[in-house]
């Protein structure tokens, strides 16, 4: 359960939580209702008004087919095109008609899928590229260009799976990891997109997890990364929104269970009775929704489908019945799969521990203008999520309490909070003071809270709502009342310039 407050009142220190203030002020039910009169009933109204449209638009949709799009003659790019999924990526993407880039380090298993590919009868060539690495994307992209022209399909593959917890392996192994899995999506983008925009023409397609909604120990470090992923691509997506783009650009975010992709992984989960209860997908039949969603414009892919549904409901449960179900469908199984050596283990000698972890309102609520903040935030997020899971399967869950604090802005900077003020967002956003923070966090670990929210109880409902709205619906709240914010954000960066 989430540390809740209620209002937060301004005293002589600035805007605090009310019970925490020294004293009772006499104006605090006028500005709860200005606050409901300014802001509460326009959003409202705007947000019904827009409703309207996106509820016909939604009808229409159940009634007649999704139009598909052609993506004939288009250049597509896909990282890790060598094996697996990737490999069977470029393939399908083939038979769309387009012409495909296969880069990854593998350069046989890349030539490989270049020559099936050009038996589909399009054309296509093998780039030897480390996308973790920016300087050799924009080398690639130049490159690409020259041989098979601009990439109008993007499609972020590339990945390491890696079961492996926080503090296993060399430091070095868990940077590659974030690398490739995460820094890799960022290059990409960032050398492929302007292209795309002033061609008018694109789409982006990122590979997530079903690990980005179900955080399993063991798996922190690609848990992390796919959280992060989760939060780029949605970002993206509200910025190209925003850009105006949202017709000429689509994204796609891709979470997929289970791939029978690597064989040794999947030797292990036979060995210890995974594969009767979970079905495995081969890359074929995921590379064949992926691609039928992104010729439907789909911004999500669950592969299955009904983890669309489930995923969403799971965030909202209590953190004690997600150990419970999550107990109960992996029956034990986890620790089985590797050794740990925790960072923790002082605290699980002592049997007694706390670990705060500081995300930001934005690790529940994809911003645009703000995307590498938002997946970092997401990617703290589903780490400690993972580690909970991780301390409940060692049995330390009684004495070891990790907590994630999501505070909305903080008075740390005083031209972040001058621009505030300037656009009136000082009372919508709530401004906290560093030790009103502070006071709220302890608390709220002293009660051996998971999650604890520096926030006023309407923003507490506000990420509840987001968290169980489809898409469609996110993106119309988030746009009817923090429609100000992306505004505050470009003034920002003029001023850093």
């Amino acid at each position: 359960m989430a540390a809740e407050v209620g209002y937060f009142t301004n005293t002589e220190n600035g805007y605090v939580p009310a019970k925490l203030a020294h004293h009772s002020t006499g104006t605090q039910p006028l500005r709860l209702l200005r606050f409901i009169v300014n802001h509460v009933i326009p959003d409202t109204v705007k947000f019904l008004v827009q409703l309207v449209p996106l509820l016909l638009s939604g009808l229409v949709g159940l009634v007649l087919p999704t139009k598909r799009k052609s993506i004939r003659d288009h250049i597509a790019l896909v990282t890790g095109g060598a094996n697996g999924l990737g490999r069977a990526l470029c393939l399908r993407l083939a038979q769309e008609g387009c012409h495909v880039a296969v880069v990854d380090i593998d350069q046989a298993g890349a030539q490989r899928t270049v020559e099936d590919v050009r038996k589909l009868g399009v054309k296509a060539e093998a780039f030897l590229a480390d996308i973790a690495n920016y300087e050799a994307v924009e080398r690639l992209r130049l490159d690409v260009e020259t041989k098979l022209g601009p990439v109008d399909v993007l499609v972020n593959n590339a990945g390491l799976l890696a079961i492996l917890s926080l503090t296993e392996g060399r430091a070095s192994d868990l940077e590659r990891i974030v690398n490739v899995n995460l820094l890799s999506h960022f290059w990409t983008i960032r050398a492929f997109m302007p292209g795309m925009i002033t061609r008018h023409r694109g789409h982006i397609v990122g590979i997530a997890s079903i690990a980005a909604y179900f955080p399993v120990g063991r798996f922190i470090p690609y848990t992390v990364t796919k959280y992060a992923v989760r939060a780029l691509m949605e970002s993206l997506n509200s910025e190209l929104r925003m850009d105006g783009l949202e017709n000429a650009i689509h994204t796609t975010c891709v979470y997929p269970a289970l791939i029978a992709t690597r064989q040794q992984f999947m030797d292990m989960l036979d060995k210890l009775n995974f594969l009767k209860r979970f079905y495995v997908f081969t890359p074929e039949q995921v590379a064949e929704q992926i691609v039928s969603g992104m010729v439907s414009n789909k911004r999500e892919v669950f592969v299955p489908n009904i983890m669309a549904l489930l995923s969403k409901q799971f965030e909202c449960l209590p953190a004690s019945l997600r150990h419970l179900l999550v107990s109960c469908v992996m029956r034990g199984k986890i620790p089985k799969l590797t050794t740990i050596r925790t960072f923790i283990d002082g605290m699980k000698q002592r049997q007694r521990g706390y670990i705060l972890a500081v995300s930001s309102i934005l690790g529940c609520i994809p911003m645009p203008r703000t995307i590498s903040y938002v997946a970092t935030k997401f990617a703290v997020r589903g780490m400690m999520q993972a580690l909970e899971r991780e301390i409940a399967i060692d049995g330390f869950k009684e004495t070891i309490f990790p907590a994630t604090l999501f505070p909305t802005f903080i008075a740390t900077r005083k031209e972040l909070v001058d621009m505030l003020n300037e656009l009136s967002l000082d009372e919508k956003l709530t401004i906290l003071t560093p030790e009103a923070v502070a006071d709220t966090a302890v608390e709220g670990m002293l009660r051996g809270y998971t999650q604890i929210f520096a926030t006023p109880f309407f923003i507490r409902l506000f990420v509840s709502l987001i968290e169980l709205l489809p898409n469609a619906l996110t993106n119309l709240l988030i746009e009817t009342t923090m429609g100000h914010l992306p505004t505050l954000m470009e003034r920002s960066s003029k001023k850093e310039c």
